[in-house]
């Protein structure tokens, strides 16, 4: 397997926040934008995670949001990325496996969704799911429900 070559921006290096939890996860992502960036540890043993990022990051608060353990990949059900930039997501995986499952806030119809947003890099994650079928948006046609949506970034 070939590994995507990621940014390394050097505020990576600021802080390091290990998380377990959704909630951790969130409130890390929030600490490490009013501070000036760093990384983001997340447990692959506890989980899954749903993760959140509305209006954060930037040049001078890169977050980078990686494992603990990328043996023992971090399960995330689903991110949603809106509004925000200099974001890296790797060593993680990525599977939602019920076919939509509503949490506050989030994009359901995909695992993976980012808006109005730049510098996001996604690499070496592993993603699994049953999609068997297109994206229609002109029937609604959705099989499987998921995947990875890009919009105005």
């Amino acid at each position: 397997m070939t590994t995507a070559k990621l940014t390394n921006y050097s505020q990576h290096a600021n802080q390091t926040v290990t998380v377990s939890s959704t909630a951790e996860l969130q409130a890390a992502i929030a600490q490490l934008d009013t501070s000036g960036g760093g990384t983001i540890l997340v447990d692959g043993n506890s989980g899954p995670y749903t993760m959140k990022a509305l209006q954060v990051g930037g040049s001078d608060s890169p977050i980078k949001i990686t494992s603990v353990d990328t043996g023992n990949p971090a399960h995330f059900t689903q991110i949603n990325i809106d509004q925000s930039s200099h974001l890296t997501l790797t060593g993680i995986h990525v599977e939602d496996p019920t076919s939509n499952s509503p949490s506050a806030g989030i994009n359901t119809d995909f695992d993976i969704a980012v808006f109005y947003s730049n510098h996001i890099e996604i690499g070496n994650i592993t993603m699994d799911g049953g999609a068997t079928e297109f994206f229609d948006p002109n029937v609604g046609a959705r099989p499987g429900m998921k995947g990875i949506k890009f919009d105005n970034t």
